[in-house]
């Protein structure tokens, strides 16, 4: 073995970024597993492609294995291994060569590194001790080359162990469902396209962790021949394969520039680099409103995972656009293997010519809604365009007979997820297509109430932002909706009531707008469960804590909580701040003893994500605002219509002026054929309509306030005094309303100050209004 000083004196960037780079663990695993993957390929390349390739990695509590079955390195490779990542001209051929390096993979998950490598054929194995910090201190990174005993001499590989681990990261490797969210799903996702074991690209290997095997994540998406029909696209399969190319660079090895042609280079002192994109999009078996969009594939290392950004265009947001909840179901896996990626593998750089050729390739780098503003006249008829217009809704069209097969989407999204993670998970019944197809066909044809008023947006309509710009977005227009992921304690609702259910038993009232099932928020990737009961007692009765929680057998988070506590009589502090305060705080707790309190996520930015999720109602956008007036509409008229004859509701429209009664009835013989002409109302107009008929609009049908209590029924002038004021407060608070909704008579300035008094005016109506279920009594 040649016994002379191996150079490990690392970039300058290295040293710097050491200090200041953060990395999750998953990240410095990747990047020493993209360096076996390498090796894997320099033999498959050459001809001689290592049978079975395998990486294995083993956690323990002291140290982190990672070990190959690759090639191996003589010394001179083994040295600039160590050293690469920084200086390397051979971007595009590699995964490991284009990266943080070794040096910083291995720093981050520990302060000293053992690598051990041999190839087939040498007598021993060789390696080095890395103590980048003592060396550090001591000035000098030159070492003296280690061996060990070789039992076979056929055996090749290199073997990397990592001790003195990071002091937040110890005990957690030893923790198996952290090890699982934390570290396997995401390795499970980036290197799906190599662990799959049909048509693996560009390569395929297996990966382990602690002696089981990493299989290859999957979309679960609707089989390409499950075509579909439409007017003026014709049958549309619901994937669309993509496979342009865009011409060669040629990458030189001497100055690492690409250059267009081959003028004045020499062919041997080049790399080709084809610029080809190729891959897939298509429809989802379920829709989410964080797990859709687009993989970005380089050289078979995924770089970003659903990638949302195509969906973008002139920083609009383009897709989702039709789903209250803002569900997508678009996804797909697109090679970009030319592209230009950040050191940390996170992210394609959007500058670069490459990213262009994406957009292409994907959308025609075209806007997929209003064309015309744009100076598009025609339909947007890239594979994105395509399916974009053919399956963006996850609702049908009632008024042109479409069914859920129509736009394959299962009506029972929740129970679409369930069967996806099975199919996921390689059980043998959810991976007959037959199975959702009877559960596909087997829908209503006829959408649910959600979809009741059917009143959408066409694609040339806008909406106004708040600085009065048209931002295409295209919405429906829903009643009211409430969490998908409701306790399995909660049964069926009929279509239009509030989904609350007493529990006689235990004197408990779910309120399922605070109870959900929450993801994504924190660091490691836990689902939290939260249920919040009112708890049925007179308001005499309260003493002590306005509230309590608990953790349940099951894990769910329980809050119990007296809303008619004197605490919650504060405009500033509501009973909703109270409960996402003490989830916010349990959560907390739960990330800091998962993540470690410096990777952990602190509390003000879990509360602000839990108040993002739950505090719509709060938010002063615009468009939120005129949604929210509009779901507010909404129950009004439904409790108005609910008992009021056909008869009467005719007779309560005559009392609108000339110019708004056409105006309804237009709006009645362009809508939804099973609608009512009181479902177009508007907020002014219910305004109107209180001046003239309150005793309507109270007694039990539209808010809780009796316009003849029984106290006042015999006392006439206090009887007035009493409907003059109770008419006034909720005309006041509706007219505002209507200003605000009515195009007709917009406001001058949307200020923030107007904004907040418009939200007031909407709480203050909401706080009049009877609950549905009081108007089934």
């Amino acid at each position: 073995m040649n016994s002379e000083l191996i150079d490990v004196t690392p970039h300058p960037t290295i040293l710097t970024v050491l200090g200041e780079i953060e990395l999750r663990p998953w990240q410095c695993l990747a990047e020493l597993i993209d360096n076996s993957i390498d090796g894997f390929l320099k033999r498959m390349r050459a001809g001689d492609p290592i049978e079975k390739p395998r990486v294995n990695i083993a956690l323990g509590q002291e140290t982190v294995v990672v070990k190959d079955n690759g090639p191996g390195m003589s010394i001179k490779d083994l040295e600039l291994a160590v050293k690469a990542g920084w200086s390397s001209n051979d971007r595009f051929g590699n995964l490991g060569l284009y990266g943080i390096g070794f040096n910083i993979a291995t720093a981050r998950l520990g302060s000293l590194t053992k690598i051990w490598t041999t190839r087939a054929g040498d007598e021993e194995w060789v390696g080095l001790d890395i103590d980048l910090p003592k060396m550090a201190t001591g000035g000098s990174y030159l070492l003296k080359p280690l061996t060990r005993i070789k039992a076979d001499p056929n055996t090749s590989g290199t073997e990397i162990e990592v001790s003195r681990l990071r002091s937040e990261w110890k005990g957690s490797f030893l923790n198996t469902q952290w090890v699982r969210n934390n570290i396997s799903e995401y390795l499970s996702k980036v290197y799906s396209t190599m662990l799959r074991s049909q048509t693996p690209l560009p390569i395929g290997f297996s990966l382990y962790m602690n002696n089981k095997k990493i299989e290859a994540w999957q979309h679960c998406i609707w089989p390409a021949d499950w075509d579909v029909y439409r007017k003026n696209e014709g049958l549309v399969r619901p994937v669309q394969e993509i496979n342009q190319t865009f011409g060669i660079k040629y990458l030189s090895k001497i100055d690492g520039k690409l250059y267009d042609s081959l003028d004045n280079i020499s062919r041997d002192d080049v790399i080709e680099v084809p610029e080809r994109i190729y891959g897939w999009i298509g429809i989802q078996r379920y829709a989410d409103n964080k797990e859709f969009g687009i993989d970005l594939i380089r050289n078979g290392r995924k770089i970003e995972i659903g990638c949302k950004s195509l969906f973008e265009w002139d920083d609009v947001l383009e897709y989702p656009i039709d789903d209250p909840r803002n569900r997508g179901r678009i996804v797909g896996e697109i090679h970009l293997d030319h592209g230009y990626v950040f050191y940390t593998k996170h992210r394609f750089e959007r500058e670069h010519s490459s990213w262009k050729q994406l957009l292409n390739a994907i959308r025609n780098n075209e806007p997929l809604i209003n064309r015309p503003k744009h100076g598009f006249p025609e339909a947007n008829n890239s594979p994105l365009g395509l399916l974009f217009r053919v399956f963006r809704r996850n609702s049908p069209l009632s008024k042109s007979n479409q069914t859920w097969r129509d736009i394959l989407f299962i009506q029972d999204n929740d129970k679409a997820r369930l069967w996806a993670d099975s199919y996921r998970k390689g059980i043998t019944e959810y991976l007959d297509n037959n199975k959702w197809k009877i559960e596909l066909e087997g829908e209503e044809s006829t959408p649910t109430s959600t979809d009741e008023y059917n009143i959408e947006f066409k694609e040339s309509d806008s909406i106004e932002t708040d600085i009065g710009l048209d931002t295409g977005i295209s919405s429906e227009i829903n009643s009211i909706t409430t969490s998908t992921n409701q306790p399995t304690n909660i049964k069926e609702i009929p279509p239009g009531k509030l989904n609350v259910i007493n529990e006689t038993k235990t004197n408990r009232i779910i309120i399922p707008q605070l109870s959900s099932t929450v993801s994504g928020i924190g660091l490691s990737s836990r689902v939290y469960v939260i249920e919040v009961y009112d708890i049925n007692k007179p308001l005499d009765s309260f003493h002590g804590t306005p509230w309590k929680s608990r953790i349940t057998e099951k894990g769910v988070f329980e809050v119990e909580i007296q809303p008619k506590h004197p605490s919650f009589n504060s405009a500033s502090f509501q009973l909703r701040d109270a409960i996402l305060a003490e989830f916010a705080h349990y959560i907390t707790s739960e990330e800091v003893a998962a993540m470690g309190v410096r990777d952990g996520t602190h509390y003000g930015e879990i509360l602000v994500s839990l108040r993002n999720k739950f505090s719509a109602a709060d938010s002063l956008g615009t468009n939120e605002i005129r949604s929210d007036i509009d779901s507010l509409r909404k129950k009004l008229i439904y409790k108005l219509a609910n008992k009021l004859s056909e008869d009467s509701q005719e007779n309560l429209l005559r009392k609108l002026s000339p110019e708004d009664q056409q105006r309804v009835e237009l709006s009645y013989a362009l809508g939804a054929a099973n609608a009512k002409k009181i479902d177009f109302l508007e907020v002014w107009h219910i305004a109107s309509l209180l001046q003239s008929e309150p005793s309507l609009f109270f007694d039990d049908r539209c808010f809780k306030r009796d316009w003849n209590p029984s106290k006042l029924g015999g006392n006439t002038d206090l009887l007035a005094i009493y409907q003059k004021q109770l008419m006034q407060d909720v005309w006041i608070s509706l007219t505002k309303i209507g200003e605000f909704a009515n195009p007709l008579t917009p406001p001058l300035e949307l200020s923030r100050s107007y904004l907040v008094f418009v939200r007031a005016c909407m709480g203050r109506i909401e706080s009049y209004m009877s609950s549905l279920d009081e108007i089934y009594a």
